[in-house]
């Protein structure tokens, strides 16, 4: 499997996401050590996140926020870039892309004891990018 650097930018706001992965922090910047030898401190308007699958896990913190995430756009029923739901051109599969709008989450709860079962995601929670201007889901575009 491929890893592929994630980065969550954020629209008008003054602090710098940060991810919580496995990795020590560092004192000085505050931010996660990467694990891959050779690599610079980012600009603190962009705080790459390396994870082959997943999102900053602060992105409960920018819920409601206009977000831009840049990563890789899977090649999924429903695709997503950071993990985060977005209306995706299957021809952008498995390139990284850009994509802005104001960041959504919902929850499914588990389904009650002797309820039928349904085919869908699964209980748990769920993050969408929506674009601001429609109200759809956000397009991403490529970088």
């Amino acid at each position: 499997m491929r890893f592929l650097p994630l980065t969550l930018l954020l629209a008008g706001c003054a602090p710098p996401v940060t991810s919580e992965p496995a990795a020590p922090r560092t004192a000085a910047s505050g931010t996660a050590a990467p694990e891959t030898a050779g690599s610079s401190v980012p600009p603190v308007t962009e705080v790459p996140v390396e994870a082959p699958e997943g999102c900053p896990a602060d992105l409960d913190a920018r819920v409601g926020t206009v977000v831009t995430l840049v990563g890789e756009q899977s090649r999924t029923k429903i695709p997503t870039v950071c993990g985060v739901d977005v209306d995706g051109d299957y021809d952008l599969s498995d390139e990284v892309v850009r994509v802005t709008g104001r960041l959504r989450r919902y929850v499914v709860p588990p389904p009650t004891p002797g309820e039928p079962i349904v085919a869908g995601r699964g209980p748990g929670t769920y993050y969408s990018i929506q674009d601001p201007t429609t109200g759809q889901l956000a397009r991403p575009v490529p970088r």
